[in-house]
């Protein structure tokens, strides 16, 4: 098995599935295939144990790229030393002796993370991976709209965020990617967006750093106007 080749141009994004392996990694990985494009999984160590066969099968796809995400998937602040040492060096290990690779990337459950953490990160010699545009899939009053959030967005050099859920919508990643690939993008991994990382760094893309400001200036917005909406509906009903 292996990824079409991929036509380099000069936008190029770098899609990221968090929490998996999970009982969709198989048919997301079908989809990265059939849709010519690669991605980066950043799972989990506990997820790899119980799911080991889809763990293997996205490693024998060359192209695509696996990372860390912690063992546990804990907020990594709150623990002491050595629960810290497992969880960001412990799954590194584990990992690694899965997939017979080096692991150089780490991503912090919901990217929380302090001097402690990238300290732990650094020791480890892992890079600390967030995202400039998250698709916001989580909330499930957004998953409707998680490929036009992601495609509307989108620049060159972002890391966009997304997960490998059993109840992810699959159907939002092949939208994403094909209409991304009609605006002209190409797609990366992580490794292949930054090139060398330094250990204990933190990365969040190639984006501009103005275009992100603006992006969650417009996040807030948004935000903010659908709740004044909201209470105006509830309002009218309270009169009617």
């Amino acid at each position: 098995m292996s990824l079409p080749t991929r036509s380099r141009g000069t936008k190029s994004v770098a899609l990221t599935y968090d929490d998996g392996p999970s009982d969709k990694s198989g048919e997301l990985v079908r989809l990265l295939l059939e849709e010519g494009a690669t991605a980066t999984f950043f799972v989990t160590a506990e997820n790899c144990t119980q799911r080991p066969e889809a763990l293997a099968l996205i490693s024998a796809v060359p192209g695509l790229e696996i990372a860390n995400h912690s063992y546990t998937h804990p907020n990594l602040t709150h623990l002491d030393e050595p629960m810290l040492e497992r969880e960001v060096a412990g799954s590194k290990r584990a990992i690694e002796q899965t997939i017979s690779r080096r692991v150089a990337l780490f991503r912090p459950p919901e990217g929380q993370h302090d001097v402690r953490v990238r300290r732990a990160v650094a020791d480890s010699g892992q890079a600390i991976i967030m995202w400039s545009l998250t698709s916001m899939d989580w909330k499930k009053e957004r998953r409707p709209y998680v490929a036009s959030t992601v495609v509307r967005q989108c620049r060159s050099g972002d890391i966009v965020l997304l997960h490998d859920w059993g109840t992810s919508d699959l159907e939002a990643s092949r939208a994403i990617i094909r209409r991304l690939k009609r605006r002209g993008y190409s797609f990366v991994t992580v490794t292949e967006l930054l090139g060398d990382v330094v250990p204990g760094e933190v990365y969040r893309g190639r984006v501009a750093p103005w275009w992100v400001f603006v992006r969650r200036a417009q996040g807030r917005f948004v935000y903010w106007r659908r709740l004044i909406a909201a209470r105006t509906r509830r309002e009218r009903g309270e009169h009617d």
